[in-house]
């Protein structure tokens, strides 16, 4: 009975260690994909912060150049009183003066003014190629990402539908038990019913099968007939290979159960009787002990010897 329920379930022992590779199979897809996305969530706050500090660096620059737009409107507002104050001075050299020191300064500020645009324009294709190749490293790391999701997300499905076809197999192996019981039960039946008829023939030559399966004679006392069985089917019982009997036998194709016709119950007694008297007579006197016999030595046997 054991190996007949692994063959119907599968053996527990490999059940389990298959459904616990399964259930860690799964955790760690969902603990891949936790990571994956807490990796994600870092790219997208660092590139944040990178943008937030460019931003300050740009402002930083406009501040820059607001300051040096004030100077040169400060200057030339200097100019503009130079130019007042040479305008009321009469002397040349006084005001010629003035004027080189106006051009020195103004050299220095064009100067000072061409460093820091040069300057800013370094820093801003810096700025802009570093940029560039952020956002290219971080679209290929949530391409892979993405790769990586998607293949988790495969696997995932794969082991989804293993696991249907595994109950789905195991919801149809449960509806066949019972019939498989059944038929078990009805092939012992039929095991036990063949012993007692071949040794009935042996003891009873003349008796006829067809007539003891078609039920007992007419007023019969059935109760008391059952009661001098007792103890003995246990002795039938345990003289049959239930191996053996496991498959199915039928009536000969000239029994029929003319003389109980009228009889509600006839049909039923045709069918749990066995096969044919040649066929059950010949295993019957047959070697019980050899290979393939459909009976077995009982203990009450083996102590008479």
């Amino acid at each position: 009975m054991t190996r007949l329920m692994n063959e119907v379930w599968g053996n527990p022992d490999t059940e389990e260690p298959m459904l616990a590779k399964l259930e860690g199979e799964i955790k760690l897809f969902f603990a891949q994909h936790k990571h994956v996305r807490q990796n994600t969530r870092k790219l997208h706050e660092d590139l944040r912060v990178h943008v937030l500090e460019q931003k300050t660096e740009i402002d930083g620059l406009r501040q820059s150049y607001t300051d040096s737009q004030k100077a040169i409107t400060l200057l030339e507002t200097r100019i503009k009183n130079y130019e007042e104050e040479i305008a009321k001075r009469p002397t040349i050299d006084a005001l010629a003066a003035q004027v080189e020191v106006l051009e020195a300064e103004n050299e220095s500020l064009k100067k000072f003014l061409k460093e820091s645009s040069e300057e800013e324009s370094k820093k801003r294709k810096e700025l802009s190629d570093k940029h560039i190749q952020e956002v290219s490293d971080i679209a290929e790391n949530l391409k892979k990402s993405q790769q990586r999701v998607k293949t988790l997300a495969a696997k995932n499905r794969a082991q989804e539908e293993e696991a249907e076809a595994i109950d789905k197999m195991i919801f149809r192996k449960d509806f066949s038990v019972p019939e498989l019981i059944k038929d078990w039960q009805e092939s012992s039946a039929r095991g036990v019913a063949s012993l007692v008829l071949a040794t009935c023939k042996a003891h009873f030559p003349t008796m006829n099968f067809a007539d003891v399966a078609r039920g007992a004679p007419k007023g019969t006392n059935m109760r008391a007939a059952h009661a001098e069985t007792q103890g003995y089917d246990r002795v039938f019982a345990g003289q049959v290979n239930h191996s053996f009997w496991y498959k199915k036998y039928d009536l000969p194709m000239w029994f029929s159960d003319v003389e109980d016709d009228e009889e509600e119950g006839a049909d039923e007694g045709a069918e749990e009787g066995s096969g044919s008297s040649d066929d059950h007579s010949q295993e019957g006197s047959g070697d019980d002990s050899g290979e393939g016999s459909a009976y077995e030595a009982s203990d009450d046997d083996q102590s008479s010897e």
